[in-house]
């Protein structure tokens, strides 16, 4: 369960495929979450896809903002550092940073709006990357997506995180929430290899204890007292349950470990041996286009792997 508030600068990140976009149509509603998602904000995706961008860059504006009052895209154009005259020139004509920077001001305009923005600092430089957080610095109430770090730590003031089995959601930047995680992943490993050993021990005492009592009980039938031989086998078994319980409790509480630990495998290289197979094999070869000889009496050997 999770609330979110609409002043946040949040942070949302995960490895591919953990499930950031579909986090991002279900709060769009392009996804049914049946009824799990309670919101007072309309929600808005960035960034947009233009269909046609041989038009006047202005006129885009318009599309995207019916309403637009042509003050105020000067005003954001300004301070995103970015020169008026682009809304005067084709879109297409436009640099990466250009595009991205001004439909980011389009976005910001529209009004009761929550921005749900989707790595915007994709296929731009660094100087655009720079001025672009500077602007989302100004900025609150929106959902940023990206990979990029160090927008993430100059902007952000909240993460969510979504992991391989769980969401956390913190206070702070990129930054703070590593330096948490991996503190955090690092008990997690500790704590996991001293169950670990616990386990092995726990489980090796118990089948002792539980042979031993099995050994004493069949001993019962040549004792003299059978009653006291009897109880102490109850009273060893008994002690080896009491460690098979205690090693089932260190077994459930090491599987809720390592849960969200990013375990990346070892790299393996396992290179293809060459086939060197003939493919074709040729002697006095002659080709021949009509009547034109193209090769005459050629020999040549092409093997399974070489290049034409």
């Amino acid at each position: 369960n999770l609330t979110l508030d609409t002043d946040w600068k949040l942070g949302l990140i995960g490895r591919n495929g953990s499930g950031k976009t579909t986090l991002l149509k279900l709060l769009l509603g392009e996804y049914e979450s049946n009824n799990a998602i309670g919101k007072n904000v309309n929600f808005e995706y960035f960034p947009y896809e233009i269909q046609n961008e041989d038009v006047m860059t202005m006129n885009i504006a318009y599309d995207i903002i019916p309403n637009l009052e042509e003050w105020k895209i000067f005003k954001e154009l300004n301070l995103i550092q970015v020169d008026a005259d682009i809304l005067y020139r084709n879109f297409s004509s436009l640099s990466g940073g250009e595009k991205i920077k001004f439909l980011l001001v389009c976005a910001f305009l529209k009004e009761d709006k929550f921005l749900l923005i989707d790595e915007p600092t994709n296929h731009i430089d660094e100087k655009s990357k720079y001025t672009l957080s500077q602007y989302l610095k100004k900025k609150k109430g929106f959902i940023l997506v990206s990979h990029d770090r160090k927008i993430l730590n100059e902007v952000v003031d909240h993460i969510l995180y979504i992991g391989r089995q769980s969401i956390t959601l913190e206070q702070g930047n990129y930054e703070t929430w590593n330096l948490n995680k991996k503190s955090k992943d690092e008990n997690e490993i500790q704590q996991n290899e001293r169950l670990k050993k616990d386990i092995i021990k726990l489980d090796k005492t118990a089948k002792q204890t539980a042979d031993w009592s099995n050994m004493v009980e069949k001993s019962k039938s040549g004792a003299v007292d059978k009653g006291h031989v009897g109880h102490q086998a109850a009273k060893m078994m008994k002690k080896a349950k009491v460690l098979e319980n205690r090693r089932d409790k260190k077994i459930e509480e090491k599987s809720n470990l390592l849960i969200d630990v990013d375990i990346n495998p070892d790299l393996q290289m396992k290179p293809l041996t060459a086939s060197r197979r003939n493919l074709i094999l040729a002697q006095d070869l002659s080709i021949f286009y009509g009547k034109k000889v193209i090769f005459r009496n050629v020999n040549f050997q092409l093997d399974v792997g070489d290049r034409m």
